[in-house]
C-alpha cells in the first residue's frame, strides 16, 4: 500500500482534484478520486510524499465500480523517473520487513 497526496488535472479542461493514492507501481498508481474520471481522459499528476514530488503525464486507465481509478503513467522526466523508483525501493524494503515479523 501506497498512501500519499495526488493531484490530478484534465489536460483539456483544467479541472483538477486532490486526491489520495492507495496503490503505486512503476507504470502507474490507484487513486481513490473525490470527482468522476472518464475512462482514457489524458492528465497531469503530482504526488507529494515524505518531502518528495513526483510529476508525470498519464490517463485513466481503468474506472472500477467504487468510482476508484487507475492511472497509467504515459511520459515520465528523469527525475522524475528517479523519485518513482526510490519510492518503490522504500516499499520494497517495507514489505521485505513485514514478512520478517509474520
Amino acid at each position: 500500500m501506497f498512501h500519499a497526496h495526488i493531484e490530478l488535472v484534465d489536460v483539456e479542461s483544467e479541472i483538477n482534484t486532490n486526491d489520495r493514492t492507495c496503490d503505486l507501481s512503476l507504470f502507474g498508481c490507484h487513486v481513490e478520486p473525490t470527482r468522476s474520471w472518464s475512462l482514457g481522459t489524458e492528465i497531469r499528476l503530482k504526488i507529494t510524499h515524505k518531502g518528495a514530488i513526483f510529476t508525470a503525464f498519464g490517463r485513466i486507465a481503468n474506472v472500477r465500480r467504487n468510482g476508484s481509478v487507475g492511472v497509467e503513467f504515459i511520459d515520465v522526466a528523469d527525475k522524475d523517473q528517479l523519485v518513482l523508483e526510490k519510492w518503490m525501493a522504500e516499499l520494497r524494503e517495507e514489505a521485505g520487513q513485514h514478512s520478517k515479523i509474520s
